[in-house]
């Protein structure tokens, strides 16, 4: 992993897997869908609930805490991030932690959801 700041963030391709970096915290998980001039456009994997508008996404969220009803993730939803912060910096998964990643989440899956 790496941290880079948004100059360096920018030219990186498409399908860059990220988290907003601030000194030691991190983010929401995302990817990078496409660079702007000063902007970007990514895809949340951990944080887009599957809704119509706020309210909805709301509404849902609601009622999974009170019923334990499971609710879908949108995870094809872009959006630009339009926060237009100079000094934001970035921690960038190489491929070594995309492929651990992966391998943890495959790991845990078989013993999760094997039923």
């Amino acid at each position: 992993m790496r941290i880079v700041d948004l100059k360096e963030f920018l030219s990186l391709p498409n399908g860059t897997l990220f988290m907003k970096y601030a000194p030691c915290s991190f983010d929401d998980l995302s990817v990078k869908v496409e660079s702007l001039e000063n902007d970007f456009i990514c895809v949340s994997i951990t944080n887009d609930v599957e809704s119509d508008d706020t309210e909805d996404f709301s509404s849902i969220l609601f009622s999974a805490e009170e019923t334990g009803d499971s609710f879908d993730l949108d995870t094809d939803a872009t959006y630009r991030d339009g926060m237009y912060e100079k000094d934001q910096m970035f921690a960038v998964y190489e491929l070594k932690d995309v492929n651990g990643l992966l391998a943890v989440v495959e790991k845990y899956k078989r013993l999760a959801y094997s039923n």
